[in-house]
């Protein structure tokens, strides 16, 4: 009788599964020491920019109180006393000094 021997191959699994889930991993710890590590970016350009962070920017303003409110001088619905305007006097025509002397108007005798 012929002996029968049984050679098994060796057979491969798929290696992708493998290599996606190892660089989901390194991703994901990635993000972890980010986070962490409070990574904060921006891109600009002329137009615009963004700016990315994973905490959002807080800035706390320190707020004073105050102590006593004082009353403005003047308001924008005070009224200034209606005064006349200054009449100018017949016997000298106001002078103009941004026109040449030859072009102003001269006093009729």
């Amino acid at each position: 009788m012929a002996e029968v021997h049984e050679v098994r191959t060796a057979r491969r699994g798929r290696v992708w599964p493998a290599v996606v889930m190892l660089l989901l991993v390194l991703l994901l710890i990635g993000i972890i020491v980010a986070m962490v590590m409070n990574i904060r970016g921006s891109i600009s350009w002329p137009a615009g920019g963004v700016e990315f962070g994973f905490r959002p920017n807080l800035y706390v303003a320190r707020i004073e109180p105050v102590s006593a409110l004082e009353r403005p001088t003047t308001l924008a619905t005070d009224v200034a006393p209606a005064t006349a305007p200054p009449v100018p006097s017949e016997s000298s025509p106001p002078v103009n000094s941004d026109v040449p002397a030859e072009i102003r108007p001269q006093p009729v005798e």
